[in-house]
């Protein structure tokens, strides 16, 4: 999870969709020079998918923030792919503080922590080597 806390803002999006395409979804970073409108990765898997804000940070807890974002984007990807059931997810390497936590709730968001990538990375484990390759695809 150190390493995990070393990777700036673009690095751990593309690790989260890393780590999602390890659990069967496929998964894709958004494209930031169109905008990406909330919403920093897709990930699918069999007709259900996840529409996800990343936040990444040095600090012990996130704010709200990731909700206000995941929630604002889901309408427009949404609408695009009208034949998906997309759940909102909001990931951080930290903890989310209690705001973010009462807003998600009353928002239908997700909220994955640092310790919830601690279990993941015990059952799905990647490489530096992994995350590299992953990185010189999505560019």
């Amino acid at each position: 999870i150190e390493d995990i806390d070393r990777l700036d803002g673009d690095s751990f999006e593309t690790f989260t969709a890393l780590l999602f395409s390890k659990q069967g979804y496929m998964s894709q970073v958004t494209e930031k020079r169109r905008g990406d409108g909330g919403i920093d990765l897709i990930a699918i898997a069999n007709g259900s998918g996840l529409l996800v804000q990343c936040k990444s940070s040095q600090s012990s807890s996130i704010g709200w923030d990731a909700v206000k974002e995941v929630v604002g984007g889901a309408m427009r990807y949404q609408s695009k792919m009208p034949s998906v059931k997309f759940k909102k997810v909001a990931i951080t390497n930290q903890r989310f503080n209690a705001s973010a936590v009462e807003q998600a709730a009353f928002n239908h968001v997700e909220l994955l922590d640092r310790a919830h990538i601690e279990q993941l990375l015990q059952r799905y484990r990647i490489t530096d080597y992994e995350l590299d390759e992953f990185l010189m695809r999505s560019v």
